[in-house]
């Protein structure tokens, strides 16, 4: 990241959907009307999305500006008016199928915080927290209801769920991006200069086997 330079970390799934445009003209002067259906692609992210501000100081402060976000995907919604124009056209094309437009609905949580911290430390950051309780009951009908005993026939199934958002960073500062200074740590990974000479490993071949 740049000095005062917005970076984004996204980890999404695109999920795609059509939106339908249906237009109904009705026929004039003994002419039948038309019915037109257009359809265009949209994608809607889903998935973590963070946008991170850097700015350093003088003295090597560094404050971090960011923007986590968390979205999901908990249903659809139908857009109605093709329902209207499809419930229209049938007046005249009794024949015309079955249109929907499916458009999803997304929750959304985001946070936007300010962290001040020096070289190399690291920088924690909790919050969009969720609680999901799902309660389930199978009984048998009838039995269920008997008095004292009617819960020996009914089977309770009570899920909860907690989940939090924790965010780990270790900003570090680079003044001279190079092998020999500040990504010196990273020069024992690369490999040597006599890599492309070496002699790769042989593999035993494999005897082919004729079909019959």
């Amino acid at each position: 990241m740049l000095n005062n330079q917005t970076a984004v970390l996204k980890v999404v799934e695109s999920r795609v959907y059509f939106t339908l445009t249906a237009q109904y003209q009705p026929g004039s002067s003994g002419s039948p009307g038309t019915w037109t259906i257009t359809s265009e692609p949209n994608t809607v992210p889903i998935g973590f999305l963070m946008a991170i501000t850097p700015q350093i100081s003088d003295s090597g402060e560094i404050i971090l500006n960011l923007r986590p976000t968390v979205s999901r995907l908990i249903g659809y919604v139908e857009d109605p008016a093709v329902a209207v124009n499809l419930a229209i056209a049938r007046g005249e094309f009794s024949s015309l199928p079955e249109v929907r437009s499916l458009v999803p609905e997304i929750q959304t949580r985001e946070i936007e915080s300010v962290i001040r911290v020096r070289d190399g430390e690291v920088a924690v950051l909790g919050g969009l927290m969720r609680d999901e309780i799902a309660d389930g009951t199978d009984e048998v009908p009838g039995a269920s209801r008997l008095p004292l005993v009617g819960e020996l026939f009914r089977y309770r199934n009570n899920q909860s769920r907690k989940s939090e958002l924790v965010i780990f960073l270790r900003p570090r500062i680079v003044t001279d991006p190079s092998i020999d200074t500040d990504y010196r740590d990273l020069a024992r990974h690369l490999p040597g200069s006599d890599f492309f000479a070496r002699d790769l490993p042989q593999r035993p071949l494999i005897p082919s086997v004729p079909e019959r």
